[in-house]
C-alpha cells in the first residue's frame, strides 16, 4: 500500500491553506479594528462625559445656593408680613 503525492494534492492542500490564512487574516484585522474602535470610544467618553466626583460637587454647590435662597426669601416674607401688621 503506497500513498502517491500527486501535483493536484499538493495545490489542492495549498489552495485551502490560502484560503484558511486568508479568512483568519480577516477576522484579525476585524478584531484590531474593534479593539481600537473600542479604545476610541473610551477615550472620547473620559474626556467629554463628567465623572461622578464632579457631579457630587456641583450637586453640592447647587444644594447650598439653593438653601442660600431658601433662606433670602423666608426673610422677605417675613419683612413683608411685618411691614403688612404695622399697616
Amino acid at each position: 500500500m503506497s500513498i502517491s503525492i500527486t501535483w493536484e494534492a499538493v495545490i489542492s492542500l495549498l489552495a485551502i491553506f490560502t484560503a484558511l490564512a486568508g479568512v483568519w487574516w480577516k477576522l484579525h484585522i476585524r478584531i484590531i479594528c474593534g479593539e481600537r474602535e473600542l479604545q476610541n470610544y473610551k477615550l472620547e467618553v473620559a474626556e467629554k462625559y463628567a465623572s461622578v466626583s464632579h457631579l457630587q460637587d456641583v450637586e453640592e454647590r447647587l444644594v447650598k445656593s439653593i438653601d442660600g435662597l431658601t433662606f433670602r426669601i423666608d426673610k422677605l416674607i417675613n419683612v413683608m408680613t411685618a411691614n403688612s401688621t404695622k399697616k
